[in-house]
């Protein structure tokens, strides 16, 4: 029987979106100008403070264009 591949370790979705913001030259300001969230809850992802709900991950990607689905497994597969 085969096993599916399942990593010991998971990585906070806010670790993705600074790698995500440095790639694109972008700063968390710009990402609070384009969503409409808070600079405390922008930073607060981006430490692994914050979860990532439906509503963020929908801005996520309106103004990334990565895929909201993405950015919730990402935390759901943090969270478990």
């Amino acid at each position: 029987m085969r096993h599916p591949y399942e990593p010991d370790y998971a990585v906070h979705p806010g670790e993705v979106l600074l790698e995500e913001l440095n790639e694109r030259g972008m700063l968390q300001a710009d990402l609070v100008r384009l969503t409409g969230y808070t600079a405390k809850h922008v930073n607060q992802v981006v430490k692994g403070k914050a979860h990532v709900g439906v509503a963020f991950a929908v801005a996520l990607e309106r103004v990334l264009d990565v895929s909201a689905l993405f950015w919730l497994r990402l935390q759901v597969a943090h969270d478990l």
